[in-house]
């Protein structure tokens, strides 16, 4: 029960974390393709109502998965990942066409092409992290 208690934790603390930069990256990403200014605090509220669907959506599916007898982890991890992408995505792009509302009306296309955008630039750049981080390790090992 204390490791369920410890995954719930660090899931509210990883979502919390992450709409930090979701943020930043969906102002910017509004600002480039649409000409929209979002202020920080409702693009903040946009990623934590994202982050925490895509966590709910990955918990049960995994647990679903886990009750009709699937125990392969690779299985639970892909199936957590899947559903969490898709719930994150849908509930982006949901808040986004309500932010909107009427004064500046954004379509659903839109929306959705907005928060791919948003999810693609967080992957590079945690990508970019990862490298950058394999490259300081690479050239401090060469040094010794």
């Amino acid at each position: 029960m204390l490791e369920f208690l410890g995954l719930v934790v660090a899931q509210v603390v990883g979502v919390l974390l992450g709409a930090l930069l979701n943020a930043a990256l969906l102002i910017w990403r509004a600002l480039k393709l649409r000409n929209w200014v979002i202020h920080y605090r409702n693009a903040y509220v946009v990623s934590i109502k994202a982050g925490f669907v895509a966590v709910v959506c990955a918990d049960v599916a995994t647990i679903a998965v886990a009750l009709v007898g699937g125990t392969n982890d690779k299985l639970l991890d892909n199936v957590g990942l899947l559903f969490g992408l898709v719930g994150w995505w849908f509930m982006h792009s949901s808040a986004l066409i309500k932010l909107a509302g009427s004064a500046n009306p954004i379509t659903v296309k839109d929306a959705r092409a907005l928060s791919a955008s948003v999810f693609s630039f967080g992957i590079l750049f945690f990508l970019a992290i990862g490298v950058g981080v394999l490259l300081i390790f690479l050239a401090l090992k060469a040094l010794k």
